[in-house]
């Protein structure tokens, strides 16, 4: 049961974050995450509610690779390759980091954690190009 409503968050996601994507991101955000890694669990909704809704036109592409086992890797493995940005991180195989890829080189840029405060990871985010609108942080 916990695979299945795992499948039907993995595709609200996409679909979510797909239609609201511009075709050209300028960022990809690759979010590590394992469901028997409690920082992970703990702080995925947080990225999805508090960060990822800042960047809805598009800028920036947030996407999982879910390392919980061989069926959710190969599924993350899809549709990272679909963005091509499988290679770039297919080394990097710990649950709790995030790796903020440009769209343009598909070359990691940055590493942060999962738990990094909500307030640094706009502020990261941001750094990275200069075409994406300010913080409007509260």
């Amino acid at each position: 049961m916990n695979f299945v409503k795992f499948i039907l968050l993995i595709l609200i996601c996409a679909f979510s974050f797909k239609l609201n994507a511009q075709s050209n991101p300028e960022l990809f955000v690759v979010i590590q995450k394992s469901d028997g890694c409690i920082v992970c669990v703990s702080n995925h909704d947080r990225w999805m509610k508090d960060i990822a809704p800042h960047y809805s036109n598009g800028e920036i592409l947030f996407l999982i690779n879910d390392l919980t086992n061989n069926n959710t890797v190969t599924m993350s493995k899809t549709q990272l390759d679909s963005y091509g940005i499988y290679d770039p991180i297919s080394i990097y195989i710990e649950p709790g980091k995030v790796y903020v890829i440009d769209a343009g080189t598909k070359k990691i840029v940055d590493e942060l954690d999962i738990s990094e405060g909500t307030d640094n990871v706009l502020k990261t985010l941001n750094s990275r190009s200069p075409n994406l609108p300010p913080i409007n942080s509260n």
